[in-house]
């Protein structure tokens, strides 16, 4: 009877092995308003136009209405919105970027801004997410895509954690246009380690000196999170530790 307890017990203390899951995927699909000499384009896949103005109106009256914003809603989160629009601007912090706008008792506010994107001209994104997390990937290139600046929502904090670099875009095609590879991208999670898939041929470090091209061949391309950044597993990396 002893032996069964013992036995009972050690297979209760052997702890349970975790898996990680993919993450749900938001694209958003882009529609340009003009209205009133004022321009912006928003999410149509995540909010009506009459939401989007109301977001919109706000970035006019806080930041001047020579602003050209992009409106993006935060999936599974009802009053959070990312715009995506030039800020103000200085040598060390250029470009466009993030704004986190928080909506409460009908009034906007931004909770918070990123640092700008640099000489990028964009900074799209495209979100990641599940009950626990979302994770947005968004691009930055001038007339190409260079890859993706890579940032975590958190709710509690009223806060965009930013997690690097993911140096990826797609090779260039026939009209030799280095383009994203966002149609190839999936994401895993496993609690708070995140793991970036690329089901295709990728361009890696796009730009660098050390820009090289990966085929895809079947298995995908791996990318893992450790802190706060994502490190390739190149097919180099997975041959040395057989």
């Amino acid at each position: 009877m002893k032996t069964l307890s013992f036995l009972i017990l050690a297979l209760l203390l052997v702890p349970t092995p975790s898996f990680a899951v993919e993450m749900a995927i938001h694209k958003a699909d882009e529609a340009f308003v003009s209205e009133k000499g004022r321009l912006f384009t928003y999410d149509r896949a995540a909010m009506p136009l009459d939401e989007a103005t109301e977001v919109a109106a706000y970035i006019f009256k806080v930041f001047g209405s020579g602003k050209y914003p992009f409106i993006y809603k935060i999936p599974g989160y009802e009053n959070y919105y990312i715009v995506s629009a030039i800020g103000y601007q200085s040598d060390k912090n250029r470009g466009p970027r993030f704004f986190l706008i928080r909506k409460r008792n009908n009034r906007f506010r931004n909770i918070f801004t990123t640092k700008g994107a640099g000489d990028s001209y964009t900074l799209n994104p495209t979100f990641f997410y599940n009950e626990n997390s979302v994770i947005i990937l968004a691009e930055v290139g001038t007339d190409s895509c260079r890859g993706f600046s890579v940032f975590k929502f958190e709710e509690e904090r009223g806060y965009l954690k930013w997690f690097g670099m993911l140096d990826i875009a797609k090779p260039a095609d026939m009209y030799n246009e280095v383009t994203s590879p966002i149609d190839t991208v999936r994401m895993f999670a496993e609690g708070e380690d995140y793991r970036v898939e690329i089901f295709g041929d990728i361009l890696y470090k796009p730009g660098d000196k050390e820009e090289r091209i990966y085929k895809y061949e079947g298995e995908s391309f791996k990318f893992i999170n450790k802190k706060r950044r994502f490190i390739f597993q190149s097919p180099e990396d997975k041959k040395s530790s057989k």
